[in-house]
Formats: C-alpha cells, sequence, structure tokens
C-alpha cells in the first residue's frame, strides 16, 4: 500500500487477537523500527494513509484504464482480457495463433516487458497468457510500451 521495503503490517480486530499476534510477532520479525512504526501509526490515525490510497486508487484506475484503451485499440484482435476492479496489472491472453513467449523476447528486445505465464509457474510450461503491469508507468510510458508490443508482434 505504501513501500514494501517499510516492512510494515497491521492487524485491526478484537483485541485478545491483536494481544496474541503482537506476542508472536517477535518470532517473525525481531528487527522492527519502533521510530517508523510510530510515525506510520500517526499517519494511519490523522487519515493520511486512507488519503494516499485513495489517490494512488484514482492514479491506478487511470493508468489501467490507458492501458486497456491502447491495448483494445492496438492490440485487440491478439489479446483478450477482463479489465479487474482493482490492482497494479493486467492479465491477457493471446490468441491460440500466437506464440506469447516468443512474442515476449522480441519485445523484450524492443525494450517492453511481458512476462509470459510460464514465469508464474510451477512446471514452467508454457500457456498463452502475460501479465502486463502499469503501476510504474505513467500514461505516455503506457503508450510507447503497448506500440513497442505491437510493433514486436508484426515481426
Amino acid at each position: 500500500m505504501l513501500a514494501p521495503a517499510l516492512r510494515i503490517g497491521y492487524v485491526v480486530g478484537p483485541r485478545s487477537i491483536v494481544k496474541n499476534v503482537a506476542a508472536q510477532r517477535i518470532y517473525i520479525d525481531v528487527q522492527g523500527d519502533r521510530v517508523l512504526e510510530f510515525a506510520l501509526a500517526e499517519l494511519i490515525e490523522e487519515g493520511e494513509v486512507q488519503r494516499h490510497v485513495r489517490r494512488m486508487r484514482r492514479e491506478y484506475r487511470a493508468r489501467r484504464d490507458v492501458l486497456v484503451e491502447e491495448l483494445d485499440s492496438r492490440l485487440g484482435s491478439a489479446l483478450s482480457f477482463n479489465v479487474p476492479a482493482g490492482g497494479i496489472g493486467l492479465w491477457v491472453r493471446a490468441d491460440e495463433s500466437l506464440d506469447i513467449d516468443a512474442w515476449s523476447e522480441r519485445a523484450r528486445g524492443r525494450g517492453a516487458l511481458m512476462i509470459t505465464a510460464r514465469h508464474f509457474s510451477v512446471d514452467g510450461r508454457p500457456r498463452p497468457f502475460a501479465r502486463l503491469g502499469f503501476a510504474s508507468l505513467n500514461p505516455d510510458e503506457l503508450k510507447e510500451g503497448v506500440r513497442r508490443l505491437a510493433q514486436s508482434l508484426e515481426l
């Protein structure tokens, strides 16, 4: 929600459960940063974290919408997908006539990253799916990325 490197989480629940979780925490993480934890607790109590989450949801939704529009426009016949309600990535399915892993390699050569399902599977078998992340890219970068994917498909 904020930054994975912070390594901070929180629990909301009945006092008995929170107390038990806090007692067990020492077995999982003995290096907590108390100053950071107190600062974040204050931000949560003041509503700053909630405001940040609302802003990021709007931003990620806008980025998702740009990606969806570009994919529909440039690659609608090659890819199908369902638009997720949230998240930071889009799972796409390639047309059966395409070798998505070969396409991914060509795209990588053009500077566009499309991580295929093979990289997420236990057995490494090829599957006609890929994940396209959009969280770290602005709208212009997303458009350029899809343009490069489309160029890579045409080879």
